[in-house]
């Protein structure tokens, strides 16, 4: 389903700062010209109190949650609740429509459960946070409680398998590849990794020897990573990506990337003067800024899921950058293959 434009679009341009990411470090692949970036503010969820956005599908559907009741939004028929008897989230979305997410039960505890538009919800598990969900049904998820002890585990053909004693687990792509972060003896350093049932895990490299955290946050289908380090004695992230190969690109400093398409376009995060502005990143172009606020999630037409801050106040946007053949949707590199 096409998104149509059921609010008002407006260009931004002026948002850009100076046309390209300053992040205290100049890699050289800056871009200097100005995209196109386009805006729809989401206005049926602007107002609402309490407002948590968590996803969006390649199809243009966002899920969330208001006030702690969870909902799914689309173009064309706008925002329905989920669940209104119970306090809970809307985690994760696929292609299908599936969304999935938890309700809060007591201390610490919550219930698992899947739901679609044409079955309603049915109950799938306890205790565990689906964070993304494929279209065949696999979900990465965090096992356990905060009192337990928190695991990366896979969710597939209704049964739990745990990759890690500790750790979180924060992506799967359509061939079932995950990718978040692990520790060892609980503890410090942390390193991002990804893994399938045919290789199992794989420690991903790290941009230096000083690492304290690293987490891969989101990973294509082409099996590229995208996350963050920090590394001892630094009070900001470094922005890495991972390639299929596993070779680390390009940290910069100060920058969180949050997602990544199956074009290679990524989105992330950088703090400038107090407050978070969102970057776009394509396969074959420098970084981009696209606007004040928090990116959340990346689909693969390119729109981006976001907080952004407009006349003062922050509202759930859908943004779109074009620029000069830039779209993502160029021939693979040697990296991608």
């Amino acid at each position: 389903m096409r998104l149509r434009p059921v609010v008002a679009s407006v260009i931004v341009v002026g948002v850009l700062i100076g046309g390209e990411l300053r992040a205290g470090a100049d890699d050289g692949h800056h871009e200097k010209r100005a995209p196109r970036v386009t805006t729809r503010v989401l206005h049926e969820l602007a107002d609402a109190h309490g407002l948590e956005l968590t996803g969006i599908n390649n199809h243009g559907a966002v899920i969330g949650s208001i006030g702690a009741v969870p909902f799914v939004w689309t173009a064309g028929s706008g925002r329905h609740t989920i669940l209104e008897a119970a306090p809970g989230r809307a985690t994760a979305i696929n292609d299908r429509g599936v969304v999935v997410g938890t309700t809060d039960t007591g201390e610490f505890s919550f219930n698992v459960w899947r739901w679609t538009m044409e079955t309603g919800m049915t109950l799938i598990g306890a205790d565990f946070i689906p964070y993304a969900i494929n279209d065949a049904g696999q979900m990465a998820a965090d096992c356990g409680t905060y009192l337990t002890g928190v695991r990366p585990c896979v969710w597939a053909n209704e049964t739990l398998t745990i990759l890690a004693d500790s750790g979180e687990a924060r992506d799967i792509n359509h061939r079932g590849v995950v990718t978040g972060t692990v520790s060892f003896n609980g503890g410090f350093p942390a390193q991002a990794f990804r893994w399938s049932s045919l290789t199992g895990l794989e420690l991903l490299p790290t941009a230096t020897d000083l690492l304290t955290y690293a987490a891969g946050y989101a990973i294509n289908d082409k099996g590229r990573v995208v996350g963050a380090e920090s590394h001892s004695g630094d009070t900001f992230s470094f922005g890495v990506e991972w390639t299929a190969s596993g070779s680390v690109v390009r940290p910069l400093f100060g920058t969180v990337n949050v997602d990544v398409n199956d074009h290679g376009q990524l989105i992330g995060r950088v703090l400038e003067g107090g407050q978070w502005v969102s970057y776009t990143k394509f396969r074959r172009g420098g970084f981009i800024t696209v606007g004040v606020g928090v990116p959340v999630a990346l689909n693969n037409r390119g729109d981006i899921l976001a907080m952004a801050l407009i006349d003062g106040v922050y509202k759930p946007v859908i943004w779109r950058v074009r620029h000069a053949g830039l779209d993502g949707r160029e021939g693979r590199t040697e990296e991608d293959r």
